[in-house]
């Protein structure tokens, strides 16, 4: 893939399933956990536009997430959700994806993240998305989905490119302006 990662897409038409394949400059277990830890997810996952605010983020066996995507004013622009039906550090992901906000209800996408060593402390990450229909398939794709993807990605390599400790640290700091800013969003 050269110096400059990219993310490839390969959705086949006529099918239910879309693959995304991107290899990242980091160790399998530092990329593993930036798909597990709390503080730094909500950091890259996401589009680049939208902060990720993560209401329930169990990534364990039979764990579930929720996720408010705010817009730069703190209004929320839609929620997911989903659950963990496997967790294998630092190898494998299964979960399913569900857009709340949605009002077309009962479109769930299975997402299964595996985590592959490559040579020179490097990991391929390959996510496939299998869609209950190609309609499905189809509208997510329409959706932007790749833009959304390749912008996570982008952010996440930059994440793992500097000190975790300081992306953590950084963190705390605007989760706390923003539960100033938005206290109802934060409150249980």
């Amino acid at each position: 893939m050269g110096n400059r990662n990219s993310t490839v897409m390969i959705a086949k038409p006529g099918q239910q399933e879309v693959v995304f394949i991107r290899e990242f400059n980091a160790p399998r277990e530092e990329v593993f956990r930036a798909w597990t830890t709390p503080s730094i997810y909500s950091r890259w996952a996401g589009p680049r536009h939208l902060k990720s605010c993560l209401k329930v983020f169990n990534p364990r066996t039979g764990g579930s997430y929720r996720i408010l995507h705010l817009d730069p004013e703190g209004s929320s622009t839609f929620i997911t959700r989903g659950v963990y039906h496997e967790v294998t550090p630092p190898e494998r992901i299964v979960a399913t994806f569900e857009n709340e906000s949605d009002p077309d209800k009962g479109h769930a996408v299975l997402e299964v993240f595996n985590f592959e060593d490559l040579p020179d402390r490097r990991t391929q990450v390959t996510a496939r998305l299998v869609f209950l229909t190609t309609a499905d398939r189809d509208g997510m794709l329409n959706a932007g989905v790749k833009q959304g993807m390749e912008e996570s990605h982008e952010r996440l390599e930059n994440l793992l490119a500097n000190s975790f400790v300081e992306d953590y640290l950084a963190n705390v700091v605007e989760r706390e302006r923003q539960k100033q800013l938005h206290p109802r969003l934060y409150s249980q």
